[in-house]
C-alpha cells in the first residue's frame, strides 16, 4: 500500500482520477449494457456480440467526426472520448429496442446510421446548431435527454418500420438463465452510473452528484419492488432489471442541481 502511495504521489493523482471515470464507463457498456439486453432467451450470444461491435463502431466513429471538425467538437482528447462513450451508449440503448430483429452485419449498419444523427442532436442541443437551442440554455448534466431519450426514440422508431402487427402481439420469452444475466448487467450498471453521471461536472460537484444519483437510484430500486409485487402479485425480475435503473436516468438532468434531501422526496 505504502509503495502503491508513493508511486501515485510520483505521478500524480490528476491523471488517475482522468482514467477512473473512462475505465468505469467502459465497464457499463461491455458489462453492464451487455449482460442487461440478454434479457430476450435465446439472443443472449447475439445480445453481447452485438455489443461488441456497436461499442467499436460508435467510439472511433465520433472521434472522426470529432477530429475533422464537422458539428463542433472539443479539443480535449479526454472529454472527446467520454463523449465517444456518450454516443455509444445512446446506440445502445437504440440497440435494445431491435434486439433479435437484426442480423449482426445490420447492427453495424445500425451504428453507422446512428452516430452521424446522434452527433446532430447533440450539436443542436448543446452547441446551438441551427439556431434551434441558444448555447448554454440547455442543461443536460447526465445527457438523460440527449443519450436516452434520442436512443429510445431512434430506437422505437426503427423498430416500427421493422415489426409487424402479428410481431407486436407476440410475447418475450425469457428464462432463469436470461434472467439472472439481466439482473447482473443492471447491478453493473446500478453501481457504475454515479460516475457516468459525474464524467464531465465540475471537480467541486462530483460528490453531490454521486450521492444525488445513489438515493435516486434507490428510491427507483424500492419503488420497482412494491409496484413489481403489487401488479404482478410477484417479483418480476424483468421489472427489477429495468425499472430500477429509471430515476438513475430520469434525474440525471438534474443531478447536480438540487440536494440530497429533494432527492429523497423525488
Amino acid at each position: 500500500t505504502s509503495l502503491a502511495l508513493a508511486l501515485l504521489d510520483r505521478i500524480g493523482r490528476k491523471p488517475l482520477l482522468m482514467f477512473c471515470p473512462l475505465g468505469m464507463s467502459m465497464a457499463m457498456l461491455l458489462v453492464g449494457f451487455g449482460f442487461l439486453m440478454v434479457f430476450v432467451k435465446n439472443y443472449g450470444r447475439s445480445a453481447i456480440t452485438a455489443t461488441f461491435l456497436l461499442v467499436s463502431v460508435a467510439i472511433p466513429l465520433y472521434f472522426l467526426k470529432d477530429s475533422l471538425g464537422i458539428l463542433g467538437g472539443t479539443d480535449i482528447d479526454i472529454d472527446r472520448l467520454i463523449l465517444a462513450e456518450f454516443a455509444a451508449a445512446s446506440l445502445l440503448i437504440c440497440a435494445g429496442a431491435v434486439l433479435g430483429r437484426l442480423k449482426m452485419f445490420q447492427y453495424l449498419i445500425l451504428g453507422l446510421l446512428f452516430i452521424p444523427s446522434y452527433a446532430v442532436n447533440e450539436w443542436i442541443l448543446l452547441e446551438g446548431g441551427l439556431g434551434l437551442v441558444k448555447e448554454g440554455l440547455f442543461v443536460d448534466t447526465g445527457g438523460s435527454i440527449i443519450i436516452h431519450a434520442f436512443g429510445a426514440l431512434f430506437g422505437f422508431g426503427a423498430i416500427i418500420t421493422m415489426t409487424t402487427l402479428k410481431e407486436f402481439g407476440s410475447t418475450i420469452e425469457s428464462d432463469a438463465t436470461s434472467d439472472r444475466f439481466s439482473l447482473l448487467g443492471s447491478m453493473v450498471l446500478w453501481m457504475f452510473w454515479p460516475s457516468f453521471c459525474a464524467a464531465l461536472v465540475a471537480p467541486a460537484d462530483v460528490p453531490g452528484t454521486a450521492i444525488n444519483v445513489i438515493l435516486a437510484l434507490c428510491g427507483s430500486t424500492l419503488a420497482t419492488y412494491f409496484a413489481s409485487v403489487r401488479l404482478r402479485r410477484k417479483i418480476s425480475a424483468a421489472d427489477i432489471a429495468n425499472a430500477a435503473l429509471t430515476c438513475g436516468v430520469g434525474d440525471r438532468r438534474r443531478s447536480r442541481m438540487q440536494g440530497p434531501e429533494q432527492f429523497e422526496t423525488l
